[in-house]
């Protein structure tokens, strides 16, 4: 694929992630393809149904959860608390909460290759928290289920709350997100100090 080319499926694949995320799954494709920069034929070509775009998510999502999983691992043992946050980050940036629904909703149709991805991935981040919990930087109770419920919360969308004229403090969505997702990081440890 062409460098051009690749580029403008980047950027659908990010306006999807986006849209899906802020609007749902029901968002006009022809809005998804306005705010990557293209026309609706490019965004056809690349995506010919809405259920294509969403294998397409899910796929860039586990690739690149993988990739960083993969790269965590090797770290975790050197330096938990950051291994810990680097993962959490990259769950957030990924806007886990809000494209779960979206995915899991017709799992059914899902390619089982897909699914086998999820699963090695899920057993993965087992292992970062595992290997934290033997360092000594997570509560002992901590599982898998209780990390990804927190993030799933931390990363549904909040433009509401987040611009609330009734609460003191209004900020932006970016800077409420890394503040929770900071009181979260803490909540885990067994003393509640703040991870790196």
């Amino acid at each position: 694929m062409r460098a051009d080319a690749v580029e403008r499926r980047t950027r659908l694949l990010e306006a999807g992630r986006e849209m899906f995320a802020d609007l749902g799954y029901d968002v006009p494709l022809e809005s998804i393809a306005e705010r990557a920069g293209v026309g609706i034929a490019t965004l056809y070509r690349n995506f010919p149904t809405r259920a294509d775009l969403k294998v397409a998510l899910m796929e860039d999502g586990l690739t690149r959860s993988r990739r960083t999983l993969e790269v965590l691992l090797g770290e975790v043992d050197a330096d938990p608390g950051h291994a810990l946050a680097q993962l959490s980050s990259m769950f957030v940036s990924l806007r886990l909460g809000a494209l779960i629904p979206i995915i899991v909703r017709d799992i059914d149709v899902l390619p089982e290759h897909l699914i086998a991805e999820r699963r090695a991935n899920l057993v993965m981040v087992g292992e970062v928290i595992d290997r934290a919990k033997a360092k000594g930087v997570v509560r002992e109770d901590l599982t898998a289920l209780d990390f990804f419920a927190g993030l799933a919360m931390i990363s549904r969308p909040q433009p509401a709350l987040a611009a609330d004229p009734m609460v003191a403090g209004t900020t932006s969505v970016t800077a409420l997100t890394q503040r929770v997702l900071t009181i979260f990081l803490a909540g885990l440890r067994p003393d509640g100090k703040m991870l790196p």
